[in-house]
């Protein structure tokens, strides 16, 4: 028979051989996870880099749409204004335009009567008098004169 001293030495020889296995790989294990914590410092490194710069961008971003704003805001008030002026200046030549209109009529009639016309739509082409250009004239320059104010 084999005695029992040798069956309990092979026994704990078994076991101490089983346990350094174990060891062997619970130590490739944790040098894994040191290589893996390593690599996931290198990725907290990289995110935290990352995140200021897309930081910085935002700012520079929100301090280019802050200029940009301004420098519409600037051109719709001119904008405003620039329509503001032209509509006074439709205006001006509207009423210029008017006086214009009237007077020649008025002129078309006189030089009508004068020349013993009937006042007619046909005998408005047929009209060459002096004072019908001058009337135009005189009202051309007070159009120019307006004009020259309103800007």
């Amino acid at each position: 028979m084999i005695p029992i001293g040798l069956i309990l030495d092979s026994l704990v020889a078994l076991l101490l051989v089983v346990t350094v296995i174990y060891c062997y790989q619970l130590n490739a294990r944790l040098r894994a996870l040191r290589s893996g914590q390593d690599g996931l410092k290198d990725l907290i490194r990289g995110l935290n880099e990352a995140t200021e710069r897309a930081q910085a961008g935002i700012a520079q971003l929100k301090v280019a749409g802050d200029a940009a704003g301004k420098e519409l805001k600037e051109t719709v008030t001119k904008s405003r204004a620039l329509a503001d002026e032209l509509s006074l200046m439709i205006e001006a030549g509207n009423n210029i335009a008017d006086r214009l209109e009237g007077h020649a009529e008025g002129s078309a009639s006189k030089s009508r009567v004068k020349v013993g016309m009937p006042d007619t739509p046909g005998n408005e082409m047929a009209e060459t008098g002096t004072a019908h250009q001058s009337a135009l004239n005189h009202l051309e320059g007070e159009m120019l004169k307006a004009l020259r104010e309103v800007r």
